[in-house]
């Protein structure tokens, strides 16, 4: 049986993680699409940026900085097709999913938005 899930655990992490990498994509966009939103409506610059921060901490963000004109948040993505991919590539004595958890806490860079009003371009995404 460990062999079975064993031998379907990489497809199934492939699939996982491509559809994750796509909505990803997606959600960015529809981030950034409210983001512009937001900056074109008609609000002060600092209702504006309290508003972004209201949203970002509602979607579990960590807000670095946040002035009258200037936004920074992190936020560290866990790809589950990518830990199921460690998983069937390193299976013994689950080394995978150990390798995968120090990569996620200790290596992997969060991802930031940086929104400053007084910029042109307003919004840089570093992913």
């Amino acid at each position: 049986m460990t062999q079975v899930v064993l031998f379907l655990a990489l497809p199934i992490g492939i699939l996982f993680y491509y559809f994750d990498r796509k909505l990803r994509r997606k959600n960015r966009a529809i981030t950034e699409a409210f983001i512009d939103e937001v900056i074109r409506s008609d609000r002060n610059n600092h209702e504006k940026i309290e508003h972004l921060a209201r949203m970002f901490t509602l979607n579990q963000y960590r807000i670095e900085t946040q002035t009258e004109t200037t936004l920074v948040v992190t936020h560290k993505h866990l790809n589950i097709g990518a830990a199921i991919i460690a998983f069937a590539v390193l299976p013994v004595f689950y080394l995978g999913i150990l390798f995968f958890t120090l990569y996620y806490i200790f290596i992997k860079k969060p991802d930031r938005w940086d929104m400053d009003l007084n910029r042109d371009p307003i919004l840089i995404v570093e992913l």
